[in-house]
């Protein structure tokens, strides 16, 4: 059941995932609005988050860059994420591996470019 107020503030779900998620980072108001996040201080925006995760354009070098100009992003390709065996143990499907993981950011500096902070979140 869903929180109501939540429900409220946020609207409710659309029944298509895919299509909902598109929508709201394409097409509802503040898609093409930058922001820049408070972790990494990587600025983009909901649209380019969305094309980004998808494979549809590729990852600006500034939004790869930290604060300090270091690399802390790595976007991986669908394909390889779906074929990890972390992915493979939770049997997550194509849209949850969007959704969650592979438009967040990787930290290459302290974990390597082999996947650990994806296997982190699923083992």
């Amino acid at each position: 059941m869903l929180n109501r107020h939540r429900s409220h503030a946020a609207g409710e779900p659309h029944p298509d995932l895919g299509k909902g998620m598109m929508q709201e980072h394409c097409e509802m108001h503040g898609h093409a609005e930058r922001f820049t996040t408070d972790n990494y201080g990587l600025t983009t925006t909901p649209e380019d988050e969305y094309r980004i995760a998808k494979g549809q354009m590729k990852c600006p070098e500034e939004a790869r860059k930290d604060r300090e100009g270091r690399v802390v992003r790595e976007v991986r390709p669908l394909a390889v994420l779906m074929a990890l065996p972390a992915t493979q143990r939770a049997k997550l499907v194509e849209m949850e591996v969007t959704a969650v993981v592979r438009a967040a950011p990787f930290l290459s500096d302290s974990l390597g470019s082999k996947g650990l902070q994806y296997q982190f979140f699923f083992e």
